[in-house]
C-alpha cells in the first residue's frame, strides 16, 4: 500500500518513477537508479529496492483492491519486473547485523 500511495502522488505530480528502498537496507550503490532504469526493476536480493514507472499506479490500485495475491512476488510477476544486479546489499534487523557489517 505504501508503494501504491507513491505511485498515485508521483503520477499526480508528474514524476516518471518511484525509486524505492526500505530503511533498514544498506550500502546501496550511489546510481541505484540508474542501475534500475527503465523499471519496473527491483534489486537481486532485495525485493523491496525497486523502481516503479509511475504509470503503473492505477495497476496496483487495482491489484490491491481485487487480486488474492497481494505479494510483493505477486506484483512482480504481473508487472514482469526485472530484477537487477545492484551488489550485495546489507538489511538491518537486529543489532548484531549492524555489527556484523
Amino acid at each position: 500500500a505504501g508503494l501504491c500511495a507513491a505511485l498515485i502522488d508521483a503520477e499526480r505530480r508528474g514524476f516518471d518513477a518511484v525509486l524505492c528502498a526500505p530503511c533498514d537496507v544498506l550500502d546501496l550503490p550511489a546510481d541505484l537508479a540508474q542501475r534500475l532504469s527503465p523499471g519496473p526493476a527491483v534489486a537481486i536480493g532485495g525485493r523491496a529496492v525497486g523502481l516503479w514507472p509511475a504509470g503503473l499506479a492505477s495497476a496496483l490500485r487495482q491489484r490491491l483492491d481485487t487480486a488474492d495475491d497481494r505479494s510483493i512476488r505477486g506484483w512482480l510477476a504481473a508487472t514482469g519486473a526485472h530484477e537487477i544486479d545492484c551488489g550485495p546489499l546489507r538489511n538491518i534487523n537486529r543489532p548484531g547485523d549492524l555489527a556484523a557489517g
